[in-house]
Formats: C-alpha cells, sequence, structure tokens
C-alpha cells in the first residue's frame, strides 16, 4: 500500500500548501510499458478539498467551421484572448509549405547538377568508344543504330540512378518517421508519420528521372552517329 503527500499552490500566489491524504492505496499491477517522464493521478478525495474560484481558459466547440469566425470575434470583443485551433493548422501548412519551397529549390539544383554530370559522362564515353563506333559502322551498324544504342545507355543510367535516389529517400524517410514514432510513443502520444511515399510519386520520379537521361543523351547519341566510319578507326 501506498499513501501520497501532495502539494497545492496558495490562492494568493504564496508558498504551496502540503496536503496528506489519509487514504491508503494498493498497487494492483506493474505496467509493461517503457517508463515515461511524466505522470498524472486523478484522486477524487485530493478533487473534493480543493475549490477552484476561477479558470484560465476556456474552451469552446463550434459546431461548424462557418461559425467559427463570428464566434471568435464575439468573444474577442468580450475582452478575452483566443487561440483557434484553425489558426494554428494554418500556421503549420505555411511553415511546411515553405520546407516544401526550399526542397523543391534544392531538388531543382541536384537535377541540373545531375543531368550535367550525365551529358558529362555521356561525352565522356562517346570518345573512349570512338574506335568502337568506327568498328561497329564498319560492321554494318547504321547511325541510327548508334544513336538508339547512346540514347538507350542514358535511359537506363538515368532510370537507375532515379531507382538509387528513390530508395535513398525513402530510406531516409522511415527512419525520421520510425525515430519520431519512438519518441512520441515515450511521451504517450500517437503515431505520425512525417515523411510519406505515394507509389504514383515514386513511379513519376523513376519515369522523370529516364526522361532526363533521354534529353541528356540525345545530343552525344547525335554526334557518335554523325562520326565518319574510318575517321573514327583512325581516332585515338
Amino acid at each position: 500500500q501506498v499513501s501520497f503527500r501532495v502539494f497545492v499552490p496558495s490562492a494568493d500566489g504564496g508558498d504551496a500548501v502540503e496536503m496528506e491524504l489519509k487514504k491508503r492505496y494498493t498497487v494492483v499491477g506493474i505496467s509493461s510499458e517503457e517508463s515515461r517522464p511524466g505522470a498524472m493521478l486523478l484522486l477524487d478525495e485530493l478533487a473534493s478539498q480543493i475549490v477552484i474560484e476561477e479558470y484560465e481558459r476556456v474552451q469552446v466547440l463550434v459546431d461548424n467551421a462557418e461559425f467559427l469566425d463570428p464566434v471568435t470575434e464575439a468573444i474577442v470583443a468580450q475582452g478575452f484572448g483566443v487561440t483557434a485551433l484553425s489558426k494554428t493548422v494554418e500556421q503549420a501548412k505555411k511553415i511546411f509549405q515553405g520546407i516544401q519551397a526550399v526542397l523543391a529549390v534544392f531538388g531543382g539544383i541536384a537535377l541540373v547538377v545531375s543531368a550535367i554530370g550525365m551529358f558529362n559522362t555521356m561525352t565522356v564515353t562517346l570518345l573512349e568508344r570512338t574506335g568502337e563506333i568506327g568498328i561497329m559502322r564498319t560492321l554494318g551498324a547504321s547511325s541510327k543504330d548508334i544513336k538508339i544504342l547512346f540514347i538507350s545507355e542514358a535511359v537506363v543510367v538515368g532510370f537507375l540512378g532515379g531507382v538509387v535516389g528513390i530508395g535513398i529517400g525513402v530510406g531516409i524517410g522511415f527512419t525520421v518517421n520510425t525515430m519520431v514514432n519512438i519518441a512520441a510513443s515515450n511521451f504517450g502520444g500517437k503515431s505520425v508519420a512525417l515523411f510519406a511515399y505515394p507509389m504514383v510519386f515514386i513511379l513519376f520520379i523513376a519515369a522523370f528521372s529516364a526522361v532526363v537521361g533521354f534529353l541528356t543523351g540525345v545530343f552525344p547519341a547525335t554526334r557518335a552517329a554523325a562520326l565518319n566510319p574510318l575517321d573514327a578507326m583512325r581516332y585515338k
């Protein structure tokens, strides 16, 4: 059995008043969940001894969202301060929109850098395989075949790069969501998903990466197809 000694704040703002509850309580079980930093205990005996003369806040619920602004204005007109949950949600949306804009800028920069990198890679590949191109041309490969070969390689490289990027992004998002949910469960909160990855968006990113590969491979492929077979074989 256990007993409780509590400290109740005085009404005049002075030192807290110590109260010892006469009733003793029996421990009937121990929670198997992980320990939490805080706990709340509701005691009817203690509540009956505390006289509440005023309240710090009052929660007002409206039946329809259309009544939110008129009710808020009416409460403010009476001299009270109002904190509406909808305003907090709007502010949170604006913050997330700003974060999305920043991420979009970084994503655009990464896209440009990756496109330039792929273009340089395909150009270097063209120079390294110039002799090979000449041999393929002399063996009967047409300019169209050479062009299709280089464009296909660029599309495959772009697609695989997109798949790797998707895997890394999903892995990071899953890790962050897991860590946040663990922290939320320790504080008694509910599970949330800060990062979502819908299948439509994943497929779009993979397809878009292939398109970027195609666009960056067109110019090197055109140059490769335009090479003279004899000049290509003599190139070193």
